[in-house]
């Protein structure tokens, strides 16, 4: 009777073990910036707007990653990971797709929010506007699990003018600064540890020797 009751002790203590056991998704972590000094511009000279009215973001398409961090570089310097970055033309609404890539890393974008348009001013003959916004989506790689991202675009835009509007000049520049979340977009499933496993064949060969034991 008293071995009977160590193998219920131990059955009781299966499902913590179980509990304790539960493998950890391998999520992306870390951050990486671009910027590019090529955005493509709005309306042509004479306009109003250089970037700050744009529904059709078209980014220069090889960025230069200039911050990295977390499984984004794999020693000093940091964004030493081989391989040309991109970026590709986003629309406001998004429309969903790739928006970067980072050698293996793909970053899709699926939402933007807080967009502010700063409308076009004018110091002397310089004009200048701003476009900022936050995006957010699913970024992807081998060996490991797709991971929330968030970003923080913003874009500025130069013209030369006659204080009104723009007549020549018009260039703009873009950058981003995007941060891996770490939380899984998709359901993960628990799997119990070698250890709880063990646990459990012992609980079973407990009850085992009990009920021998009973019917001797």
């Amino acid at each position: 009777m008293k071995k009977f009751g160590i193998a219920l002790g131990a059955a009781a203590a299966l499902p913590f073990g179980l509990a304790a056991g539960n493998a950890d998704a391998a999520f992306i972590n870390g951050s990486l910036s671009f910027s590019d000094g090529f955005l493509t511009v709005g309306a042509v000279p004479p306009g109003t707007s250089i970037i700050s009215q744009l529904t059709t973001v078209t980014q220069g398409s090889t960025p230069i990653p200039t911050m990295c961090s977390g499984n984004f570089t794999t020693a000093a310097p940091a964004c030493n990971i081989p391989g040309a970055s991109t970026a590709s033309t986003f629309t406001i609404p998004p429309v969903a797709g790739t928006v970067y890539t980072y050698d293996g890393f793909t970053f899709s974008l699926t939402g933007i929010s807080n967009v502010v348009r700063t409308p076009l001013s004018f110091t002397g003959v310089l004009g200048t506007d701003f476009l900022t916004l936050n995006m957010t989506g699913t970024v992807t790689a081998a060996g490991f699990d797709p991971t929330a991202w968030a970003g923080a675009w913003s874009a500025n835009g130069s013209c030369i003018g006659n204080g009104t509007v723009c007549t020549s000049s018009s260039t703009a520049s873009w950058s981003v600064s995007i941060s891996a979340l770490q939380t899984s977009t998709t359901t993960t499933t628990s799997i119990p540890e070698p250890a709880s496993l063990a646990l459990l064949g012992s609980a079973l060969i407990g009850f085992g020797l009990a009920r021998r034991r009973r019917n001797a």
